[in-house]
């Protein structure tokens, strides 16, 4: 079981840090407002509304925000996103980066954990 965790996280991981390289090469930024903002443990999830570079308003989660103190409802919050998925690839461009390596790391201990218990079992 642990062995699967891990595997899926290292998988989000790899897709978040691909999301992030694509958004550094190609991305766009913007100025939006944020319309929803929900809190978990790794920290606040905005709903940013923002006009793209070819005048459609769009809809986007943010999910790696910079400062949680500046994120609620109705601030203006800026965003990069990608020109060819404005609403599915979208990240703060002030934000550290922080998620996709906690997601990371956790999943290689996770790995290690279970390997670790499979030498013990065997």
């Amino acid at each position: 079981m642990a062995t699967v965790a891990g595997l899926v996280f290292v998988c989000i991981a790899v897709q978040m840090h691909y999301d992030h390289r694509i958004l550094q090469q190609r991305g766009l930024v913007t100025t939006g407002d944020i319309v929803s903002v929900s809190y978990t443990k790794g920290g606040p999830f905005a709903e940013v509304r923002f006009t793209t570079a070819d005048g459609r308003t769009v809809q986007a989660d943010v999910s790696n925000t910079g400062d949680a103190t500046e994120v609620k409802v109705g601030a203006r919050m800026e965003v990069r996103y990608d020109p060819k998925d404005p609403t599915g690839r979208v990240e703060d461009p002030n934000g550290d980066g922080s998620t996709r390596w906690m997601v990371g790391i956790g999943g290689v201990v996770l790995l290690a954990g279970a390997a670790y218990g499979a030498t013990r079992v065997a």
